[in-house]
């Protein structure tokens, strides 16, 4: 049965003619409730991020991961001493691109000598690296101890076999002494000598760690490196190491020193020994001590000649007169009332030249340049790189010599200039020759 509001609405349809109220109104459809519908979309929502959660536990993500962070700098590695093939590739590994500039030296192979700039340096990736790598030079070369350096540190890298050796090599260090055979010497972990106390230390060890660290530049306002220098020489650097075991005989000192602008002591040396056979047959390794080391009467006299140079101290003592000579040539000299005046330093060749430099020529206006880098050597200095007209040694009349030339000169490299100072019985300077390179 059709109620009334039904009915009064069909019939409205028909068209038939009923009366009804008209205050009377219709009322509206039902309508769903809205909640049923937003929990569904809810559940879809939530099924969907559990999909995505399961997807990326699983790995099937086509979400890809995110890129590392690019750095920001990479620092130089030290390579000294690599084969120059083998220094281009580790830099280039490093990110940088790598040009080449050749240093002259002794050592007959390509090796890298340092970089610019400096090991330790923080560059953006891709910069630009210029490898330094030793050349043969045209000049004389009277030993291979910078070859022997090179050798030797190599041994210790790993990246080279062992330097020729004698059938047996004593291993020295503070804590006691080991001694090994040839055999058991091409392996680099059996250079260690060994305390009491079973604490064990390594030359190569050592001197693998001195070449490849980074070090700061000494007394700078500002983070600078410098590259580190292999220096082998039979002349003792003044760093005060601990004496350890003095053999009596000639040996020579590889050393890794920190700063191509002066001296700076690195903490160990390393005194290799070799027999009459050119055998190495014993290895000293020396650390930095704390004591001053002491100097000779000529040592004290050079080094007040570079103070005066500089200007920073007072002439030391000379004979009636100071013979000067350029490139072993004799070219005038200066007199005890003369000495003081920096003038009177300044001579000239005949020619007026002199290694492709025109006069004048002061061993002082050197020294105030180059002084401040500057080591003693007591042995008479090979003549390669150094034109010169004549050996005045023979000719003077002195009771010993020394001379004063750059420090760091690694890699058995031509020297920057060399000032030879001869000293008479009662240690006062009677001659000087000034020694410099070609000019080109």
């Amino acid at each position: 049965m059709l109620t009334d509001d039904e009915a009064r609405r069909l019939l409205q349809l028909a068209g038939e003619t009923v009366p009804v109220d008209p205050t009377r109104t219709l009322p509206e459809p039902p309508r769903r409730p809205s909640w049923p519908v937003l929990v569904a979309a809810a559940a879809v929502v939530a099924i969907a991020v559990t999909s995505l959660v399961l997807a990326n536990r699983d790995g099937s993500s086509p979400r890809p991961e995110p890129a590392p962070p690019v750095p920001t700098s990479v620092q130089v590695p030290s390579v000294l001493g690599y084969a120059q093939d083998d220094a281009v590739r580790t830099l280039m590994e490093a990110g940088f691109t790598v040009s080449s500039k050749p240093v002259p030296s002794c050592d007959q192979t390509p090796t890298a000598w340092g970089t610019q700039p400096a090991a330790g340096t923080p560059l953006e990736p891709r910069s630009a690296i210029v490898l330094e790598v030793t050349a043969p030079t045209d000049g004389f070369c009277v030993d291979d101890s910078v070859t022997l350096a090179r050798e030797l540190l190599n041994f210790a890298d790993g990246r080279g076999p062992a330097p020729q050796l004698a059938g047996t090599i004593t291993i020295y260090d503070e804590n006691g002494s080991a001694e090994i055979t040839a055999a058991q010497a091409a392996d680099p972990e059996t250079w260690r000598a060994c305390s009491a106390a079973e604490v064990c230390t390594s030359a190569l060890a050592a001197l693998s760690a001195a070449a490849h660290a980074f070090y700061l530049a000494p007394g700078s306002e500002e983070t600078r490196y410098v590259s580190p220098v292999l220096t082998a020489s039979s002349q003792h650097p003044s760093c005060p190491y601990n004496a350890g075991p003095d053999l009596g005989r000639f040996s020579v000192r590889i050393q890794v020193l920190s700063s191509k602008d002066g001296p700076v002591c690195t903490d160990t040396a390393v005194d290799v020994y070799r027999d009459s056979d050119d055998r190495i047959d014993a290895v000293v390794l020396r650390t930095l001590g704390s004591t001053a080391v002491a100097t000779s009467p000529i040592e004290d006299l050079a080094h007040q000649l570079v103070d005066f140079a500089q200007g920073n101290g007072d002439l030391p003592s000379i004979g009636d007169e100071v013979d000067l000579y350029v490139g072993g040539a004799f070219t005038g000299l200066v007199t005890q009332d003369s000495a003081t005046d920096r003038q009177a330093w300044e001579t000239c060749t005949e020619t007026g030249t002199y290694a492709g430099r025109d006069c004048p020529f002061s061993p002082l206006e050197v020294l105030r340049h180059e002084g401040q880098a500057v080591e003693l050597t007591a042995d008479r200095i090979p003549r390669r790189c150094l034109p010169s007209f004549d050996d005045p040694s023979d000719g003077i009349d002195a009771a010993d010599s020394i001379t004063i030339v750059p420090a760091n000169t690694g890699y058995g490299m031509c020297l920057g200039f060399a000032v030879e100072l001869y000293v008479n019985d009662d240690n006062q300077l009677v001659a000087v020759d000034l020694l410099l390179p070609k000019k080109e």
